[in-house]
Parts: structure tokens; C-alpha cells; sequence
């Protein structure tokens, strides 16, 4: 019992030893991952310190989405799959500044999910949405307002998305200022972009006490005029998250993470339009060596069809 305890005691002291910018500094890459979120250029929060000297991070995500409304005139179908793989590098420029890009490419797709995600609703009692009614595998996103269709996108492929161009100025021990410019390399015909630059601004700040590490972010974005939802996009758009993380282990580090921002659209009948985004991530990250981490994890749309139902993420991090 003694042996036990003394070993508790000496793993927690460890890890209270563990520098915050070298492990619990990283947390999942996340963001709304949605098809009608895509264009405005959303970051992804919770970074905090600036790389030693290069970071990389190699990252998959699959999101799958399904909304279907209708009423009177308007009616709005949100039906789709999208892997996207990006490849973000990152430099430190002297003491205090870091610069870097992100080029991501896109798969959009019907996928192979929805049965899979139709199970899982059940077996936990969520409600489906009605995606037990509609056909399976589909890629359809359709908006009609007042007997007009504004979008109308059944396009697959595999394309290029929006590249970004990353900066960070580093505030203080535990503090950074983020910023970043979207690029429109995407293509609002196919849902890849927007046709239009977006910028972005935020501060991350982190905590760690033990084995418990923590972050806090907040900002906002400003998006030119784009193609998808010309007359109803938001140029102003509010950002904030945070996340926990518990070092469970030397090499294992289980997640929490909450994404929200403010509404993307204005001025449009359907209200799924109109809602506020938010999006919870819960995964782990496996220690590989002192400068690399995998990330694992899901993310689930707390307001419904606000981002997508349900999204896996797939991450190695490393300096």
C-alpha cells in the first residue's frame, strides 16, 4: 500500500515537471468542420507558446453532416461527407514572433458514415434527425428561400481547399496573439472556399497545475464578401474556446476542447442558418517521443446542425 502511494506521489510530481510548452501545450487542431462554415476561414484555437524552432502538424479529419428543414417556401438540405488532410508548418522568427502556412486538400464525398452514425444515435438514445429517412451515402447541399434556390451543390471530388497564412506574437510566458489570413485557393461553386480572403485574430492563454493543463481563447474574424450565401454571410464573426487536458499517464494525455463562435449568416428564413456554432472535442494525445504527439479524437455538435453531427480527427504533431 505504502510502495503504491510513494509511486502516486513521485508519478505526480514528475509530471507537475513536465515544461507546458514542450507536452501540455498541444491540443487537437479543431474547428467547425461544416461545408457552410468552410469559407469563412474559422481557426483552429488553444496554442498558446510558439515553436521552439519548426512545428509540424499532419492532420486528417473526417466530418459527416446531415440537416433536412422545410417550410413554406424555404427549404434547406445540408447532406455530405468531407475528409480534409492538411499539412501546417511553422517557424520561429527571433525571440518573440512565429510564422507559418497551412495547405489543406479536400475530399468531398456521400462517405460510408451515415449507417455508422445512425447506430451510434441509437445506441445512446440521440435522436437521428431523420437520417434513418433519407438516402444513405448522398452529397446534396440546397438551400431555397421564398421559391428561389440560392445553392444548390452536388459535386464530388477531390480539391484543393483554403490555404491560410499563420503568424503569433508571443505576450508573455503563458500567453500568445494569433492571427491568420485565409486565401481564396478554394472553390465556392464546389464548397471548397469562399472566393474571398478572411482574417483572423485571437490570444491563447494556457495553464498547468500537475498533471491538469488548461487554455483559454478568444477573438474574432473578419471575412470579405464571398460566393456561398452572398447576400446573407456575416463579415463579423466572434471566436472563443478552451480546453483541459490530464496527463494520465507519462506518454497519454486525455482531452477536452469547446469551439464556439457567433452566427455565420444573417438574414435568412431557415434559423439552422441563423444559429450560433458549437462544437465539443473529446480525444487523447499519445506521447511518441519528446518532441512528437498523436492526436486522436471526435467531435460533436452540442447546437444541433451548426457544425457537423459528428467528426473524427487524426493528428501527429511534432518539433
Amino acid at each position: 500500500m505504502f510502495g503504491r502511494l510513494r509511486a502516486r506521489i513521485l508519478l505526480s510530481a514528475a509530471l507537475g515537471l513536465i515544461p507546458l510548452s514542450a507536452q501540455a501545450d498541444r491540443f487537437m487542431n479543431l474547428r467547425n468542420e461544416a461545408a457552410l462554415a468552410r469559407g469563412f476561414g474559422l481557426p483552429a484555437l488553444g496554442r498558446a507558446h510558439l515553436a521552439e524552432d519548426k512545428a509540424w502538424i499532419l492532420s486528417a479529419d473526417l466530418s459527416n453532416e446531415y440537416h433536412a428543414s422545410q417550410d413554406g417556401g424555404s427549404a434547406l438540405l445540408l447532406d455530405g461527407e468531407t475528409a480534409r488532410y492538411a499539412i501546417e508548418y511553422r517557424r520561429r522568427i527571433g525571440a518573440r514572433m512565429e510564422l507559418g502556412v497551412e495547405l489543406p486538400l479536400l475530399h468531398q464525398s456521400g462517405g460510408f458514415m451515415d449507417s455508422a452514425i445512425e447506430n451510434w444515435h441509437d445506441w445512446f438514445s440521440l435522436p437521428n434527425g431523420g437520417r434513418d429517412e433519407a438516402e444513405q451515402d448522398q452529397y446534396r447541399y440546397r438551400y431555397v428561400e421564398s421559391g428561389e434556390t440560392l445553392l444548390d451543390v452536388t459535386d464530388r471530388g477531390t480539391r484543393l481547399g483554403e490555404a491560410r497564412l499563420l503568424a503569433a506574437w508571443t505576450l508573455g510566458a503563458d500567453t500568445a496573439l494569433r492571427g491568420a489570413i485565409k486565401l481564396p485557393t478554394g472553390d465556392a461553386d464546389r464548397l471548397s472556399g469562399n472566393d474571398a480572403v478572411a482574417l483572423s485574430a485571437w490570444l491563447d492563454h494556457a495553464w498547468q497545475r500537475g498533471a491538469w493543463s488548461a487554455y483559454l481563447s478568444g477573438g474574432g474574424l473578419y471575412a470579405a464578401q464571398g460566393e456561398v450565401l452572398r447576400e446573407h454571410q456575416r463579415r463579423w464573426v466572434a471566436l472563443g474556446g478552451a480546453g483541459l487536458g490530464w496527463q494520465a499517464r507519462p506518454a497519454l494525455r486525455f482531452l477536452v476542447q469547446l469551439n464556439a463562435h457567433s452566427a455565420l449568416y444573417e438574414n435568412v428564413e431557415d434559423d439552422v442558418l441563423r444559429r450560433a456554432g458549437l462544437q465539443l472535442g473529446i480525444g487523447a494525445a499519445i506521447r511518441l517521443s519528446p518532441g512528437s504527439e498523436f492526436h486522436i479524437g471526435f467531435q460533436e455538435d452540442p447546437v444541433v446542425a451548426s457544425s457537423p453531427d459528428f467528426s473524427l480527427h487524426f493528428a501527429l504533431a511534432f518539433e
